[in-house]
């Protein structure tokens, strides 16, 4: 399975499309600070550009899409009702399933994923 076109082009990308599309012009706004003030430093990413990240997002390409979900729980959840937070939180999740780069146990590893892209499929 490739993660760039099946999870940040496909479950990410039209989840963050769905979400952004609610907000007001006033969100909207509001959220341009959540960005200024998400601190980068942990992810190994350069610094977002917050206006960007708002007004651009249905043209974002995969590493975009990539931040969206790991800075989601500090920046959209503020903006989230509660069914839409813990879809939110299931997909950031499992994003740290997808986004391994070491596996040591590959079928406790294989077992998780399944189980939480199950939990997100529920």
């Amino acid at each position: 399975m490739e993660i760039l076109h099946v999870f940040q082009l496909g479950v990410v990308k039209y989840l963050m499309i769905d979400f952004m599309e609610s907000l007001t012009e006033g969100q909207r706004f509001k959220m341009e600070a959540y960005w200024e003030a998400f601190n980068t430093d942990g992810l190994n990413i350069p610094s977002m550009q917050p206006k960007y990240m708002v007004d651009h997002f249905r043209s974002f390409v995969g590493k975009e899409h990539k931040k969206v979900v790991q800075a989601a729980p500090f920046v959209f959840f503020p903006f989230m009702e509660k069914p839409q937070r813990e879809l939110w939180f299931y997909l950031c999740y499992l994003a740290t399933y997808v986004f391994q780069t070491k596996i040591i146990n590959l079928d406790k590893y294989v077992e998780d994923l399944k189980k939480h892209i199950d939990i997100l499929l529920y």
